[in-house]
């Protein structure tokens, strides 16, 4: 049961009081050290094997589509024959 009149007051009274003074002080918290996750770093967690800037894929490398059509139509040939 809830007390009633003068105690209930005081009781609220207090509870806003102590929160005033709370706010007033100048307390910070280091939520750094609460033992919150880290954030990630936006790196990847290995190096790709297709990298641009690599060995494999330098920078301003432009591809041949003279072999890529000549794969191209040596399959289309392959299946044309064997239907």
């Amino acid at each position: 049961m809830l007390p009633a009149g003068p105690a209930l007051c005081r009781a609220a009274v207090s509870g806003i009081s102590a929160a005033i003074r709370a706010a007033s002080e100048d307390i910070t918290v280091d939520y750094g050290k609460s033992g919150a996750p880290k954030m990630g770093k936006n790196k990847p967690r290995h190096a790709e094997h297709n990298a641009k800037g690599t060995k494999k894929n330098p920078f301003g490398k432009q591809t041949d589509k003279s072999e890529l059509l000549k794969r191209m139509k040596a399959a289309a040939e392959k299946t044309k024959t064997e239907d």
